[in-house]
């Protein structure tokens, strides 16, 4: 896992951290927990932004746009990178490309994942960002070992130290953490134990999904589309469909973001508006697929 931090100095603790400057700390984090080979060079996928519960509550409503932005930040430094280590043109016609073979910058899932939490341990303060990072959602075997633990504040200073990380992590935040997992579905990341279960049945089969992050993604998935909890049905439903928050308070809601709708026991939800969860109720997705939700 690799950490990577921004403080706040006297001069910007009273006003909101911008866009740019998330996606560059964002950036800066991508470039400290590169893990370099002989051939390749993987940067991490999964990037984790906490920050103070005040600036999270402000800037919630453009996160969407932020992860957009941000990936595509971080796809262009890779072109970037790529494009550097190989011979141009003119080099490949007079054999001027050198003898070594390029190297490759790539990432080992499909896209970036970028997740917004508010830090509800109460030690940011306003201004302040963290980041955690991973290689990959599930990092494998021929990645364990020490990561390098990152740490940037506003006044210049700089610390890394190693952390060592287990090919048996299933858990972003926790690798202690040890979560049942039933038909064969991946626990999702967050920062703890579970907090929240959906039950539902795919393929004749029965599942449940921890719900163990602050935040989580549900639908379809695809591509250029992270969800959390990937579900195998029918185009009806979105490639992602709704959305599940924790507050600070430990109230969970949730949003519908799809084309045909959401229900939850019964009552459609207005579309992108976030309603309380109960601590048990039947969510429809577009007339598809039932969810069985349970606080726990």
């Amino acid at each position: 896992m690799i950490y990577g931090r921004m403080g706040a100095d006297q001069s910007r603790t009273s006003r909101q951290i911008g866009g740019d400057e998330l996606i560059s700390e964002i950036l800066r984090n991508a470039e400290a927990g590169q893990f370099r080979m002989r051939r390749s060079v993987v940067v991490p996928s999964v990037y984790h932004v906490y920050l103070n519960q005040s600036d999270h509550d402000l800037i919630r409503p453009v996160f969407k746009a932020l992860r957009e932005e941000a990936r595509t930040a971080l796809r262009e430094g890779l072109d970037q990178q790529n494009r550097k280590t190989k011979p141009g043109k003119l080099a490949k016609v007079f054999g001027l490309e050198g003898g070594d073979a390029p190297v490759e910058y790539r990432i080992l899932d499909t896209d970036f994942t970028i997740e917004f939490y508010p830090d509800v341990e109460g030690t940011l303060e306003p201004g302040d960002v963290e980041i955690r990072s991973e290689l990959a959602s599930a990092p494998a075997p021929e990645f364990d070992g020490a990561m390098t633990r990152h740490v940037t504040r506003r006044q210049g200073s700089v610390s890394y130290s190693e952390q060592p990380v287990s090919s048996a992590h299933v858990h972003p935040e926790d690798p202690d953490a040890t979560l049942p997992i039933s038909g064969g579905h991946l626990v999702a990341g967050g920062q703890g134990t579970a907090h929240g279960k959906l039950r539902y049945s795919e393929a004749g089969a029965q599942k449940e999904f921890l719900v163990v992050k602050d935040e989580v993604a549900i639908g379809r998935g695809g591509k250029a589309v992270w969800v959390d909890l990937r579900l195998e049905t029918a185009a009806d439903v979105s490639r992602e469909h709704c959305r599940i928050r924790r507050d600070g308070a430990g109230r969970h809601f949730i949003t519908d973001v799809s084309q045909f709708g959401t229900t939850v026991n019964g009552q459609p939800l207005i579309p992108n508006k976030e309603t309380e969860l109960p601590a048990k109720a039947a969510l429809h997705l577009a007339n598809v697929v039932t969810l069985d939700w349970e606080k726990v």
